[in-house]
């Protein structure tokens, strides 16, 4: 299976998020859940493998993607698992692609105080990231620096996108 550019970059943000690669000596299979079974079917549609039927897990109350096995993974497996445990690759561009699917994958906004401040409409974009070891996300905060959004690292090891750069890192 080919996969292009613009596929791989899709698969990057997708793993940076909640995706997960399961593999042996030659190939691999991705997987994720999620309880939006509208973005699973999306990456269904747009990633090229051959997919197993969509699932719902009533005891997590989240739906399940799994491609088949395929050697176009293996690749991945080697970038995303370099010792068997899933790392962020240091060669790893951020474009606007894998920051899309990351978000998508991953990430949420949460608003300030609605009781003291109902009529606030300001947001903080957070990425959960804490899946990752702390030298991970801090390349993925010099990464977003390089790119003008600022962000920073939450006690619980995740990613928090600073206001004024909410509207940049959704551009």
């Amino acid at each position: 299976i080919q996969i292009n550019r613009i596929q791989q970059e899709i698969l990057d943000g997708l793993m940076l998020g909640d995706g997960h690669i399961s593999f042996n000596n030659v190939s691999g299979r991705y997987s994720q859940g999620c309880k939006h079974e509208e973005f699973l079917t999306h990456v269904r549609a747009t990633l090229p493998f051959k997919w197993s039927p969509l699932w719902f897990d009533k005891k997590n109350s989240c739906y399940h993607l799994k491609s088949r096995y395929t050697p176009s993974l293996h690749e991945f497996k080697e970038k995303w698992y370099p010792e068997g445990k899933k790392r962020v690759p240091p060669d790893l561009k951020l474009t606007s692609n894998v920051l899309l699917y990351w978000y998508l994958s991953d990430g949420c906004l949460t608003f300030g105080n609605k009781k003291k401040f109902p009529n606030s409409k300001s947001y903080r974009v957070v990425i959960s990231t804490d899946g990752f070891i702390k030298e991970d996300n801090l390349l993925l905060l010099s990464r977003l620096r390089d790119l003008q959004i600022e962000a920073s690292l939450l006690k619980n090891n995740r990613i928090r996108i600073k206001a004024e750069s909410n509207q940049k890192f959704f551009e």
